[in-house]
């Protein structure tokens, strides 16, 4: 019946007051005009219709939506044809009208072709679109919803029994054997070992573990499935195995290192692989310079240090510290000794030929003037920090960019104006002129480094070179061209005791800059013997006379354990500070054996704390367990963290690590107390491969390389019909199975329209309508 009563009672209690009204009229007799009777009767009905909330009830046809997981764990589906799922819908749907919905992570309304592509996630995420009903084509492979409409799962039978194969999980144990878990839904295959010596091993169907022997020496380990199904994605996974007992002391030089207790590197040869710095428990640089390393080795020896709690010694020599190249690079940043004096020693004049010849182009798309400015701004960080600094370029006449800074303020500075353009004559006399009337008012001496081809008049050079050396100004070349001796620029460098360097190429100009910087800069490597006398935890060690050692500085907070008086000054030889989670010690020269081993010890890792019993598990999450006790008391309220750090640098890392981290992590998990001595704590697991250190108050108890997850959505293939089955148990729905192929009933919606104001109003109107006919009569 399409009329409908909300309340009965109401009704009823409004119908007897209708009777009682009646019966009382009745009774009193009272004297209305028939009509009117009438229709105060019929308003006194309305009325009591009204009371009982009558509503008229519309059924409107079902609302349906048509949900396709195109997610990658559904490739292989028979629905992922088009043609196809338009029959699938045809049969359970017929006539009823639908909206067709593509989803994964996210939706899409429609998409093209007659096979449908993946829509790329992470993992799959399936969220109701409003309707009446949901018509699911999908693996169930996602979480549940908190609400949805009642939901009809559509069993497809190419996801019953997919022939995946997914390497779960490799694990190290010891005698160096690695366990690999497999989940096989296929035939029988192989797998292949490689890192160490390779093996290839069977693999049989089913949930299954295999164990493979592989050498010591391995720095990472990859286990891999040839690829032979829709899912590649998770066929292979790599690891480094945890670091062995006794470890590893890393010598990296030129020369052959001391004993055979050390693993001997070329700079150029030192590992870029992240995980492999798990192996040493101390590197030792032996008189290298800052470019025998790449920048990756650069980056990886600082991460050695300050995220795995690593310890480097930087020794001295020819080609060390200021020598070798050191300030602005990573090796300056790690070592206790700077490399420049805290206090400005030399005044800085670097001057850019800007004259029409620099406008020729360099390379496709640059002019000389490009790459020579490109060159200075690649100089600055190398400067010495707290020296004053002038640049500027020249043609007819001297432009400054910057005017008497100390170098430190440049770093991250734009020094070169975006106005500067190569036009006009060289008048270098005027500019030399100029810088040597300036100098005499400095009491700091100056060095002046040109870039240009030379091609200058010089007049007046004679008295410019008086000029210049009672200013104590030099002048230091780099030539873009080769300048015959005879050049009066040339012969002004003569004068002045500068240098020349000439350059043609130039993809060359920085580093000459930085080789002739190196020339104009005050001698850094000396020759006068000194014995340096030892402090601290190496106070007992035998004094040794040095003949050749570097001059250099001790940086704030660090601990001096060496030092040696030059000039009537102690000069610092050897120091020592924390960095991060790590030691770094610098000596300023070689030093022999017996003092490199106690050297070595200052720095080199300590064992595993045996108090701390830990477990890592991995899966599509990271699930470390630590039980930390003292003679078998529990140890409680422990602040220990978690520390990652990858191969690429920290803001890229985390984010991959704690899903959305990042930086706002502080680059450390706290991990909670979960039980009396036990602590706990799962994340996501990392997406590339991630050494993880574990730390208390400061103190690295375990360091562990974590394989490198692919994406949750590739952990499990196939249809998942608990989950489905309970999608639908909670929603109202039912599953659906591939044999059934006659419509679907699906209830539509009802529309409820309220009566009760329809019959007040006309209930009212009647009621104006006796009142004027009883007025009239």
């Amino acid at each position: 019946m399409p009329v409908h009563i909300q309340s009965f009672r109401l009704l009823l209690i409004a119908l007897a007051a209708v009777a009682a009204i009646l019966v009382t009229a009745l009774i009193r007799r009272i004297a209305i005009p028939r009509a009117s009777k009438l229709l105060f009767l019929i308003a006194l009905i309305l009325f009591a219709l009204a009371a009982g909330g009558f509503e008229y009830r519309r059924a409107e046809p079902a609302t349906v939506s048509v949900m396709v997981d195109l997610s990658a764990s559904t490739r292989g589906a028979s629905y992922r044809d088009r043609a196809t799922l338009n029959r699938r819908i045809a049969q359970l749907l017929g006539r009823t009208p639908h909206q067709i919905i593509f989803f994964s992570d996210g939706t899409l309304s429609s998409i093209a072709g007659d096979t449908l592509a993946d829509l790329p996630s992470d993992r799959t995420g399936f969220r109701p679109f409003p309707a009446d009903a949901i018509i699911l084509f999908s693996d169930g492979q996602f979480d549940l919803p908190a609400a949805a409409p009642p939901v009809f799962p559509i069993i497809d039978t190419q996801l019953e029994h997919p022939p995946d194969a997914a390497i779960v999980d490799i694990q190290s144990y010891p005698d160096a054997q690695v366990l690999i878990t497999l989940a096989n839904q296929g035939s029988a295959r192989l797998v292949t070992l490689s890192g160490g010596t390779p093996t290839t091993l069977p693999v049989a169907p089913g949930h299954t573990s295999v164990v493979a022997k592989t050498t010591t020496q391995s720095a990472s380990i990859t286990a891999r499935l040839p690829p032979s199904d829709l899912w590649p994605e998770n066929d292979s996974l790599t690891f480094a195995p945890p670091p062995l007992p006794a470890r590893e002391r890393w010598w990296v030089s030129e020369s052959r290192p001391p004993s055979t207790a050390f693993r001997s590197f070329a700079p150029n040869d030192l590992p870029s692989d992240p995980a492999a710095y798990l192996l040493p428990s101390a590197i030792i640089l032996d008189d290298v310079p800052a470019d025998g390393f790449s920048t990756t080795q650069l980056q990886r020896l600082e991460q050695y240090v300050r995220d795995l709690g690593g310890g480097i010694a930087i020794l001295g020599g020819r080609s060390a510290f200021a020598a070798g190249g050191y300030p602005g690079t990573s090796l300056d940043a790690l070592s206790p000794l700077a490399s420049h004096p805290p206090t400005p020693t030399t005044r800085w004049i670097i001057l850019t030929d800007s004259s029409g010849s620099m406008n020729s182009p360099a390379s496709t798309n640059s002019t000389r003037l490009e790459v020579a400015t490109s060159a200075v701004a690649a100089l600055i960080p190398s400067l010495p920090p707290d020296d004053d600094v002038s640049l500027g370029s020249f043609a007819r006449d001297l432009r400054w960019w910057i005017e008497s800074r100390p170098a430190r303020s440049l770093i991250s500075t734009q020094i070169v104006p975006s106005e500067i353009h190569p036009t006009g004559p060289t008048n270098l006399s005027a500019v030399l002129e100029q810088i040597a009337a300036s100098g005499k008012s400095s009491p700091t001496p100056t060095e002046l480094i040109l870039i240009t081809d030379a091609e200058a008049q010089i007049p007046n050079a004679i008295q410019l070179a008086e000029d210049l050396k009672s200013a104590h100004t030099r002048i230091h070349l780099l030539a873009i061209r080769e300048v015959d001796s005879a050049n009066l620029v040339r012969q002004l460098i003569t004068q002045t005791g500068g240098t020349y360097l000439a350059q043609a190429d130039p993809k060359l100009w920085a580093g000459s800059l930085r080789q002739l910087f190196r020339s104009a800069s005050p001698p850094r490597l000396m020759t006068e013997p000194v014995t340096p006398t030892f402090t601290g935890p190496l106070a007992s060690l035998t004094p040794q006379s040095v003949n050749r050692w570097n001059l250099t500085w001790s940086k704030p907070n660090v601990t001096i354990l060496a030092t040696t008086p030059y000039r009537n000054h102690p000069t610092p030889m050897i120091a020592l500070w924390n960095l991060g989670q790590g030691k770094s010690l610098s000596a300023a020269y070689h030093p022999d054996s017996a003092i490199l081993a106690a050297l070595v010890d200052q720095i080199s890792l300590p064992p595993h704390d045996p108090g701390f019993k830990i477990s890592w598990n991995t899966t599509s999450t990271l699930h470390i367990t630590i039980d930390a006790q003292d003679n078998n008391t529990s140890l409680n309220d422990l602040e220990i963290r978690l520390i990652p750090s990858l191969g690429t640098p920290h803001s890229g890392a985390l984010s991959r690590v704690g899903e959305g981290g990042g930086e706002d992590l502080d680059a450390m998990l706290h991990i909670p107390q979960s039980a009396p001595g036990r602590y706990e704590l799962t994340i996501p697991a990392p997406r590339i491969p991630t050494l993880f250190t574990l730390t208390h108050k400061n103190q690295i108890i375990d360091r562990r390389s974590i394989p490198g997850r692919y994406p949750a959505e590739f952990d499990h293939i196939g249809n998942n019909i608990p989950n489905l089955n309970e999608l639908a148990r909670r929603t109202g729905g039912r599953v659906i199975r591939p044999t059934e192929t006659t419509p679907l009933h699906l209830a539509g919606t009802t529309r409820r329209i309220p009566l009760t104001s329809t019959l007040s109003i006309t209930a009212a109107i009647l009621i104006a309508a006796a009142l004027l006919r009883l007025r009239r009569g």
